[in-house]
């Protein structure tokens, strides 16, 4: 998710300033990899085979704190009357041994109660869970199934990122090119400013509309 977003997406939104091409090589990007994925599959058994339990399991654990526990710790620390209570049943029925009716799950209960919290506060005016029943009715207004859209035009456009189309002017490689071009080249009246190194004298031998070293137009 990162990569795609911060190092595909990202740097093509903003060469382009399009963000149907970003998107476009976001799909791409997802498409090429759903290959990868699909080779993993035969690898992944000898990958597993010799490496070392805890190795792997460290990986995964780093995925599940980052991406799973973060964002739900976050959320219990901003609405504490209601992440603090249901964090305590379910550390009491884990860890405390605490049985709830007739062999509830303990996740379950947490659910229950942070949702009665939740409306309850609304009812007193509190509006701990940024709760409304005109929200829960807007949501449903628009509430319907679409059948999925197959994007075939679009994943193909966003291969002209990778290089695959040469003749596309508006490929990341030419985009780079006229843009260091234009970064790197001054006209000043007619004569190009060059940088004073070894390199531009050996340029200059086939390029006499070059400024001399240390001249100035």
């Amino acid at each position: 998710m990162l990569v795609v977003t911060f190092v595909v997406m990202l740097p093509i939104l903003g060469m382009t300033k399009d963000p149907v091409q970003a998107w476009e090589a976001g799909l791409t990007w997802v498409f090429v990899q759903s290959f990868v994925l699909m080779i993993g599959c035969f690898i992944g058994p000898v990958v597993r085979r010799i490496t070392p339990r805890a190795a792997l399991l460290g990986s995964l654990a780093g995925i599940s704190i980052t991406f799973i526990s973060m964002r739900p710790g976050l959320q219990v620390f901003e609405t504490p009357l209601i992440g603090l209570v249901c964090f305590a049943i379910i550390l009491a029925n884990w860890f405390g041994g605490v049985r709830y009716f007739q062999g509830v799950p303990g996740g379950l209960v947490a659910i229950a109660v942070g949702t009665i919290i939740a409306w309850g506060s609304n009812i007193f005016g509190l509006g701990f869970g940024g709760l409304s029943i005109g929200a829960v009715g807007d949501v449903f207004s628009h509430f319907g199934f679409s059948f999925p859209i197959p994007a075939v035009d679009h994943v193909f456009s966003g291969f002209k990122f990778l290089g695959c189309d040469p003749g596309h002017r508006d490929s990341v490689r030419h985009l780079r090119s006229r843009r260091a071009d234009g970064q790197r080249r001054e006209r000043v009246g007619g004569w190009r400013l060059v940088p004073d190194h070894a390199g531009a004298d050996r340029r200059r031998r086939d390029q006499p509309d070059r400024l001399p070293v240390g001249a100035t137009p």
